[in-house]
């Protein structure tokens, strides 16, 4: 009875687990050494865009929180322009205050998304690397040297966006990351599947003997 229980937990847990690796992207904030980077891991539902805009756009690799909130991190091929209909926004002021940081680097896949102050505003943006095809795997980061936390103004916390088009939703969560976490972070969700598949394994080895 007691294998059955251990059993059922941990198969409900990587369920759980394997739900939240596929909850859109999300974009860790850390501290690195003397550096402020900006990591994102994850995948989106190109359903739940209003659809292509404009493909392969080229932009300043930055990050703005003034009257629109942005995060922009050019690569080198060039970006598609999804528009969004958000149907949840966190409060911009509960963030940190107004800044812009400028002349960033970027490492991996790009990313560039926009909020405006209107849910159904065409400036409302996700852009993601030339040609992305929907639900794969989006890993990238941005980095501005002799920034932090601090300085940059951010809140601890985490935030979420949500979007939606004709029922299929989708999401990009900001976590600000306690200022002494040193770049840890918060776990990636494919970390942690990772993780609970090998508590079943070592489980299931257990049950066996």
């Amino acid at each position: 009875m007691k294998n059955k229980i251990l059993k059922g937990l941990v198969a409900g847990a990587i369920l759980a687990i394997s739900g939240i690796a596929n909850a859109g992207l999300i974009v860790n904030v850390d501290n690195v050494g003397s550096n402020l980077v900006f990591s994102w891991s994850g995948s989106v539902n190109l359903d739940s865009t209003l659809g292509l805009q404009d493909s392969n756009r080229s932009f300043s690799t930055r990050y703005d929180r003034q009257s629109f909130f942005r995060i922009a991190g050019q690569d080198q091929s060039g970006l598609d322009d999804y528009n969004l209909f958000f149907t949840s926004i966190p409060n911009w002021d509960s963030i940190g205050t107004n800044v812009t940081l400028l002349s960033g680097t970027v490492a991996g896949e790009g990313l560039f998304f926009e909020q405006s102050s209107s849910p159904s505003s065409s400036t409302n943006q996700l852009w993601l690397s030339d040609g992305y095809i929907s639900n794969s795997s989006i890993i990238g980061s941005m980095t501005f040297l002799n920034t932090n936390i601090a300085s940059a103004g951010f809140n601890i916390g985490s935030y979420t966006w949500a979007w939606e088009n004709q029922g299929v939703s989708d999401s990009l969560t900001l976590n600000v990351n306690s200022a002494s976490s040193g770049g840890q972070g918060i776990p990636e969700p494919t970390t942690l599947a990772i993780f609970a598949l090998g508590l079943l394994g070592i489980t299931t080895r257990k049950l066996k003997k």
